[in-house]
């Protein structure tokens, strides 16, 4: 009777609904878990479904970069840091004695071949001391003829005898120039060391020679002698 029942009810619309009652029932769980590779596409993926966590690394694109956020406020001064380590003293720097200058503003106006003198004022030192010596003058001759120039710096006592050179330069012209020599003042190379008590004054003299003297004039301009005395050492 059951039988006669299922066949006389079995139709085309019956058997299609079966079939697809059973399909939802085992199908589905195959179709889960053995798709063929790249089987899913847009079309199978509901919207807003899947997650982040269902993509890997580097598959979906960077977004836009947000607005950069307010500059905070700066935070607290820290606290100041320990003070470094003195440093070392370096030498000594010579201590000056005494100073001297002479110079003389008048224009020396003589034949092209003049000898100029510049004595400076006479100084003593308060402890045994060594002397540093500059001198400096202007030539002009109006000739224009090849001349020699010489220039030296002498020490000399009270009683104008000669103790030291101080420096010496030498210079050939044709016109106009300016002549200097500067050292310390020697004896044979030696420093001379002054003493006190004594009373002691520097010359510088300029000498010119060289063609006819006696063709036009010459005339030395600003000349200036300078020293300065530093303790000796021992």
């Amino acid at each position: 009777m059951v039988r006669r029942f299922l066949f006389q009810n079995l139709s085309y619309a019956n058997i299609v609904a079966t079939l697809a009652l059973v399909l939802a029932i085992t199908g589905g769980a195959y179709a889960a878990t053995q798709l063929p590779k790249n089987s899913v596409g847009s079309k199978q993926v509901k919207d807003s479904s899947l997650k982040a966590k269902d993509f890997k690394p580097g598959q979906l694109p960077a977004g836009a970069t947000g607005p950069t956020g307010a500059t905070g406020a700066a935070g607290p001064r820290g606290l100041q840091g320990l003070p470094g380590t003195d440093g070392t003293d370096g030498e000594p720097g010579p201590s000056v004695l005494v100073t001297g200058a002479k110079s003389d503003l008048s224009a020396a106006q003589a034949n092209a071949c003049p000898t100029y003198t510049l004595n400076g004022d006479g100084f003593t030192v308060p402890q045994p001391a060594v002397l540093f010596v500059d001198g400096k003058v202007g030539y002009h001759d109006s000739a224009g003829t090849p001349r020699s120039l010489e220039l030296r710096n002498t020490l000399l006592n009270a009683s104008d005898q000669i103790v030291g050179q101080a420096s010496f330069a030498s210079l050939a012209v044709t016109s106009s120039t300016q002549i200097g020599a500067t050292g310390m003042a020697n004896s044979v190379g030696v420093p001379v060391v002054l003493q006190p008590g004594t009373t002691y004054h520097l010359r510088m003299r300029l000498t010119v020679s060289g063609g006819d003297c006696n063709s036009g004039f010459a005339y030395v301009e600003s000349p200036v002698l300078t020293w300065i005395a530093y303790p000796a050492t021992s």
